[in-house]
């Protein structure tokens, strides 16, 4: 069971080790959620105890205590992204596997330290089959990419390679992290401290290979690190952040820690990340690179490689200033809505009308009546955008609801051109009554805009522009999706940049009037807002089963 978030911040949970003296496992964990601005949360699988030999002492606790920690949380408070760590037993795996399956979060990292562990054949054979369809991004390092595919990696072009067959698996997003790859002389990064010091993680997403490319760090650093990595990832996913930036910001903060912990100790590692919420700059200052430690993309390959969806990026340098939060503390009013209706929000963007689509599977009646009923909602989406024009009070914004109202109305054009692919007379289609589950959506859209301000009309509509966008690039993206099935031309409409710019535009207005308005200082706002976020996206998953089910 999900349930709505009561804080600002996103709740993310840690299942994993815990190391008494804080260099690794949820301890590290918990710090780095706490320094990105997040509720953090753990699920202790595991006492460890770190020695100087290298020698782990590890008292595992009781499958059911763990089981108890893990239902106490997500039914008591709810859970917005989930890190998994450390496996010691198939018996644990069997329970993850079983965490996961029953509830709906919906951001799962895995970092499987399966090396440390060394698990039997038939617990990789579960992790492979039952837990990794689960998994949003699955971080492993070489040596644990090698394991899970049962054979070799030696190169860049077979972590390429290894990237994709990992995703076939299952995971949405694969990184693997190249510790120990030496890559070719013509490839590697001159400093003042010399060559063969280049570290190479690749990225897959479904579609493109992303390579990162940076400095590689201590090795006695390496397993603190990789936890720093894989939680920050979590946290910075669970704020709403793209899978490419998100991994881009998180090498770049773990690499800071790395440097700033030469002279490694079993505490200093850990406790240097903190550092990011203790500065004497503003509260309000974000997280940002100095100017000699920009992300850049190499333009020229970028070029080169892009026609094999290959991007390079190229991290130069690791220098953060060091400011309150890596988050800044005014931070997306979007996630914070999407936090609030977690359920909702899933039902909507996961409903069997969508995934019927996905497959092929919807029946043409429904689909036909979906369109019908979505041209009417289209004349009074127009209607709702010409009322933000009135309300709005300056020329820009009445300019920006304008150019919205005529892009609407050439939509609503092709709309009418689509009805007729599908046999719909295009006459006909406006002397068609509106259906209830529609005129109720549409009517409350247009009070809230009636009896409320610009910022109560957006958010209303903002669960219908950006569900949309997020149900088309999922589709898009998801190889299971039926490409040629007749309801293909829909999703690639939907997941078209040019969908996904007026997302981004729209969700940018959205922040900057949370802002103008001085939302983030009032809970009562805040509480109106979501309040109207959540019935909008119960009436997109009424206006889903309308068509499903041919409802007048």
């Amino acid at each position: 069971m999900l349930h709505s978030n009561a804080t600002k911040n996103p709740r993310v949970l840690t299942i994993g080790d815990s190391f008494s003296d804080g260099s690794a496992g949820v301890q590290a964990d918990l710090k780095t959620f706490a320094a990105l601005s997040t509720s953090a949360m753990s699920v202790i699988t595991a006492l460890a105890i770190r020695k100087t030999s290298n020698e782990n002492t590890i008292h595992t606790i009781p499958i059911d205590f763990i089981s108890s920690q893990f239902h106490t949380l997500v039914n008591d408070i709810g859970v917005d992204a989930l890190k998994i760590g450390m496996f010691h037993s198939s018996s644990l795996i069997n329970c993850i596997v079983s965490f996961i399956t029953k509830t709906k979060i919906p951001i799962v990292v895995f970092d499987p330290a399966i090396i440390i562990t060394q698990l039997p054949v038939d617990s990789l054979d579960i992790l492979r089959n039952e837990l990794l369809p689960f998994v949003t991004l699955i971080t492993p390092t070489l040596e644990e990419t090698s394991i899970l595919l049962g054979r070799n990696i030696v190169s860049l072009s077979d972590m390429k390679c290894a990237a994709q067959d990992l995703h076939r698996l299952g995971p949405k997003y694969v990184l693997i992290k190249g510790e120990h790859i030496i890559p070719s002389p013509s490839k590697q990064i001159q400093d003042k401290k010399g060559i063969n010091d280049v570290v190479e993680d690749v990225l897959f997403d479904g579609i493109n290979i992303t390579v990162f490319k940076s400095q590689r760090l201590p090795k006695k650093t390496e397993y603190s690190i990789r936890c720093i990595l894989s939680a920050t990832i979590t946290a910075l996913l669970a704020h709403g952040i793209d899978i490419t930036r998100a991994i881009q910001d998180a090498i770049t903060y773990t690499h800071s820690i790395g440097q700033n912990s030469s002279n490694f100790d079993c505490t200093n590692d850990v406790l240097k990340h903190t550092l990011s919420m203790c500065s004497d700059q503003t509260p309000n200052e974000s997280f940002k690179p100095t100017t000699n430690s920009a992300l850049v993309v190499d333009d020229k390959q970028q070029e080169v490689v892009s026609k094999d969806h290959n991007d390079i990026v190229h991290i130069k340098s690791y220098g953060y200033i060091q400011v309150p939060r890596m988050i800044s503390q005014q931070r997306s009013f979007i996630q914070l809505l999407k936090n609030e209706c977690t359920q909702e929000w899933f039902d909507y963007t996961h409903h069997r009308f969508v995934e019927d689509m996905g497959n092929g599977t919807l029946p043409h009646t429904s689909f036909k009546h979906y369109l019908i009923q979505d041209y009417i909602f289209l004349t009074n989406f127009a209607r709702c955008n010409a009322l933000a024009a009135y309300k709005s009070s300056t020329m820009k914004e009445i300019l920006h609801a304008a150019n919205i109202v005529c892009h609407i109305g050439r939509e609503s054009e092709l709309h009418i051109s689509y009805c007729a692919e599908w046999g719909i007379d295009p006459e006909s289609v406006s002397s068609i009554r509106e259906a209830r589950p529609n005129l109720a959506y549409t009517r409350f859209t247009l009070d809230c805009g009636m009896s409320g301000d610009l910022l109560d009309l957006y958010v209303a509509l903002s669960a219908c522009l950006l569900g949309y966008g997020e149900i088309g690039t999922r589709l898009f993206e998801d190889p299971k999706t039926k490409q040629d099935s007749p309801y293909w031309k829909w999703i690639s409409n939907y997941a078209a940049e040019d969908y996904q710019v007026a997302c981004r535009e729209g969700a940018d207005l959205i922040e900057r009037l949370v802002i103008d308005y001085g939302v983030w200082y009032s809970t009562v706002r805040i509480k109106k807002l979501i309040n109207i976020f959540k019935t909008a996206t119960e009436l997109e998953i009424g206006f889903w089963a309308m068509g499903l089910n041919v409802e007048w």
